[in-house]
């Protein structure tokens, strides 16, 4: 085998394993695709919460546990999140390259897994619903047990 044919088989490989790892994640969470369909019959001018805790969502970034895959970081500190403002970011974030936390970069589509976890960790939790009552939006976590 040449170099080329090599690099090429490799390519192959790592995109089977992502395929792979985006299918068995979209049974364990919430993809971008489904929380923009939640997030667009929510009033946009409520505020989104964590239903554990009192945090809020932190934005968008490539997920430590599988860098083709994204993570929704949560903070207690700072504003709220509207639903507005974050079905915005979770649009933009369709066809968007992020760089993975050791590098490489990754385009997202509406197929992607999104997680609960901050920059460079990787929780292993999951987006397992978001509900709308008359106050707010919340995002149920699904904590993912081995």
């Amino acid at each position: 085998m040449t170099r080329q044919q090599i690099e090429s088989s490799m390519n192959n490989i790592v995109e089977q394993a992502h395929a792979l790892a985006k299918r068995d994640a979209r049974e364990k969470t919430m993809t971008l695709g489904e929380i923009i369909f939640v997030l667009e019959k929510c009033d946009p001018t409520h505020n989104v919460w964590y239903a554990f805790g009192s945090l809020r969502p932190d934005g968008l970034d490539s997920y430590r546990g599988v860098y083709s895959q994204l993570a929704l970081g949560y903070a207690e500190e700072g504003d709220p999140v509207n639903v507005a403002d974050l079905l915005k970011e979770c649009k933009e974030a369709v066809g968007k390259t992020f760089t993975g936390y050791k590098g490489g970069d990754f385009v997202m589509d509406k197929s992607t897994p999104v997680w609960i976890s901050n920059y460079g960790k990787a929780s292993e939790t999951g987006i397992d619903r978001i509900v709308g009552d008359k106050y707010n939006v919340k995002i149920f976590a699904n904590e993912i047990e081995d």
